[in-house]
């Protein structure tokens, strides 16, 4: 009787351990399992300094990041994790990539809600009702404007000439 409590003992120390290295191994991957987050898509025709991770900003306070990157032969695709699924942003929205500074840095993408905000709205970003002509939906596309740099301005100087 003695020896089935030791093994089980360690039988349960073992099924602990593997399930606190697995449970840190996804925490360390980014997924989230009850995570409140919503994603959106941004169309870049140059998207440089981006990143996955590259922190995603709405008036200076960073709302989410950078969670893939694909291209194509004509635009490079962000997609864009936001973590706050209570978060309305009023349509028109736009999305540019900027640095810290004029000579580099890190780039972020910051993210611009031109539209008028309305009172009293019943739906939010995640809801089946949601309504795309009004604000941005989970899973739309957004176009983005291209980085602005000293190099940049450099390479346009340098076709003018």
């Amino acid at each position: 009787m003695r020896r089935s409590y030791r093994d089980a003992i360690v039988g349960f120390s073992l099924l602990g351990g593997v399930i606190i290295f697995s449970g840190l191994t996804l925490w360390l991957q980014g997924v989230k399992i009850n995570a409140n987050t919503w994603t959106i898509n941004a169309n870049f025709k140059d998207a440089s300094g981006l990143a996955e991770g590259t922190p995603v900003t709405f008036r200076g306070i960073q709302i989410g990041t950078v969670k893939k990157i694909t291209f194509t032969a004509t635009d490079v695709q962000a997609k864009i994790r936001i973590s706050n699924d209570k978060m309305i942003l009023f349509k028109p929205v736009s999305a540019s990539v900027e640095t810290s500074s004029l000579l580099g840095g890190d780039a972020e993408i910051s993210i611009l809600s031109e539209g008028d905000p309305i009172d009293n709205i019943s739906f939010l970003p995640k809801d089946r009702n949601c309504s795309p002509e009004l604000i941005l939906c989970e899973g739309d596309y957004i176009t983005g404007n291209d980085l602005s740099n000293i190099s940049k301005l450099a390479g346009d100087l340098n076709k003018f000439i």
